[in-house]
């Protein structure tokens, strides 16, 4: 689940809830849920893999290592 995933559910809903699992757990459980139902609605028990989750604002890993270098 990405966190473009987590604030479409919740705008879907007409609410706004932040993606902090310190302090929210039971919202993002609860799309983490939604989630892995719908993944297994596309994929049956088959493996499917999501890349490049880093989250909102998140870098690359080369964009990263070019930001740390300078």
């Amino acid at each position: 689940m990405s966190h473009f995933s987590f604030e479409n559910y919740w705008i879907e809903r007409g609410k706004e809830e932040a993606f902090l699992y310190g302090s929210n757990p039971e919202k993002v459980r609860e799309v983490w849920r939604a989630s892995a139902r719908r993944w297994y609605q596309i994929a049956g028990n088959q493996v499917a893999w999501q890349l490049g989750l880093r989250g909102k604002g998140g870098y690359g890993d080369l964009e990263q290592r070019q930001f740390c270098q300078s």
